[in-house]
């Protein structure tokens, strides 16, 4: 910055700071440097190969559940109408009582994913422990991500 302020004969202090909107005022008022300092190769990058955009997309999961003793055996599938390549994550949310009649809930988070336009379907066992009841098994916090080529 010293051989700039000397180049444009300014006597300015060293510890101000010379601000780029006061550097661009200096650097238009004396255009014949201006051309000479801020002279630059024009520089491209390309980079090849896909490059992929992601839309937000609505997902639904379809449940159905069984107590296997100590396990919730959980069949659902999952529909997507908005893209065919897709994916996110879902919370499977058990409730049960205890063998002391304690209602507790359990959370379970799954991803899921897909590159094609059918639904998603699954089984999954989640341990309950002994001696519990199986109350409800329900879907929450579903997440959709749309994942497509860019063209």
């Amino acid at each position: 910055m010293s051989a700039l302020r000397a180049a444009l004969s300014i006597s300015w202090p060293t510890a101000w700071p010379l601000s780029p909107w006061l550097l661009h005022s200096l650097l238009i008022a004396n255009s014949s440097f201006a051309a000479e300092a801020i002279r630059m190769p024009d520089i491209e990058i390309t980079v090849k190969g896909m490059e992929a955009k992601t839309i937000g997309c609505a997902a639904a999961i379809k449940l159905d559940y069984q107590q296997r003793n100590t396990f919730a055996r959980v069949n659902g599938t999952l529909e997507n109408p908005t893209c065919p390549a897709s994916s996110g994550s879902y919370d499977i949310v058990v409730t049960l009582r205890d063998v002391a009649g304690e209602a507790q809930t359990l959370t379970f988070n799954e991803p899921w994913q897909r590159s094609d336009a059918g639904d998603v379907t699954f089984t999954h066992d989640y341990p309950i422990g002994d001696n519990t009841d199986l109350r409800r098994v329900t879907a929450r916090g579903v997440t959709c991500s749309c994942t497509q080529a860019a063209e």
